[in-house]
């Protein structure tokens, strides 16, 4: 009599199916988290150069903008991928607050040979010059309170240059004790000297020159090595922090905020844009 195995078939049937089941889900836990991460790298990165390209829109606003405006440019409103960018070039405290670029203090940019304070004060941004307050001091990098040595030292000259004409600081520049001291450093009556001779006040000079000229820069740069009272050591920069309130006045950067964003993921970049700048000839001009 033959037999009928027919239910042995089936039992095999069966296993081979869950061993491919098994392998299954065993293969797909792997790939899918993996699938998963690549489509999260490729949004991450398509994130970064939505804001990227945030970033050069804004450039390109910037350059061609007639004056120091700002921009907001909202672009990110109900799509899946969408930048939006947001420019800062001015305020009533230079540096804005918490944007400083000094490693020690945010609320401080560095002012050294090589980084100069530049602003574009022209065009009526500033009236009256008596409420314009300069702080300089030294980076606490210690947490102790420093001071710079030989207090009649020149430590930073100041140039103001407009479309028809140039001043230098003439015996007015920021020494040593005035950084050390604690009241700020107003430049309104400080005495200055034209490339043709001239003399007179610093408030004189910019409401002659300044007032409806558009192209007005002030420069002010260290011209002499920062050495402290303590052991005479050098350092790279000082800190500064202007007072314009109530007057809205051009910072020394540009700060571009840019978004982007692919399909969930977000990517954010701040960067700052300095402004024009003067030739640094300028700066030994006046020592010559």
């Amino acid at each position: 009599m033959k037999k009928n195995n027919w239910w042995f078939s089936i039992v095999i049937w069966m296993a081979l199916m869950i061993l491919i089941v098994l392998s299954a889900y065993v293969i797909l836990a792997y790939i899918i988290p993996f699938m998963k991460s690549v489509k999260g790298v490729e949004n991450t990165s398509g994130a970064f150069y939505q804001a990227y390209g945030g970033i050069e829109t804004a450039l390109y606003f910037i350059k061609e903008r007639p004056n120091l405006t700002d921009e907001t440019y909202t672009g990110m409103s109900n799509q899946p991928i969408a930048f939006s960018f947001q420019t800062f070039s001015s305020g009533t405290s230079i540096p804005q607050n918490s944007y400083g670029n000094s490693e020690y203090s945010t609320w401080h940019n560095i002012i050294s040979q090589t980084s100069p304070i530049q602003l574009e004060i022209g065009n009526r941004y500033i009236t009256d010059w008596t409420n314009i307050n300069f702080d300089f001091k030294v980076p606490a990098f210690t947490g102790w309170t420093l001071s710079l040595s030989g207090n009649n030292t020149p430590i930073i000259n100041w140039i103001l240059s407009s479309e028809s004409d140039t001043l230098y600081a003439s015996g007015s520049w920021v020494t040593a004790s005035d950084i050390n001291g604690t009241s700020s450093w107003n430049i309104s009556n400080k005495s200055w000297i034209t490339l043709e001779g001239g003399s007179g006040n610093f408030q004189t000079f910019y409401t002659n020159n300044c007032w409806t000229n558009s192209g007005c820069i002030l420069k002010m740069a260290v011209i002499n090595d920062l050495e402290l009272t303590t052991n005479y050591t050098k350092i790279p920069y000082l800190e500064y922090q202007i007072n314009t309130s109530p007057n809205n006045v051009p910072d020394r950067y540009t700060r571009i905020e840019s978004h982007g964003k692919s399909f969930g993921f977000q990517k954010k970049l701040d960067v700052r844009i300095p402004q024009q700048t003067v030739s640094q000839a300028f700066d030994f001009t006046v020592f010559q």
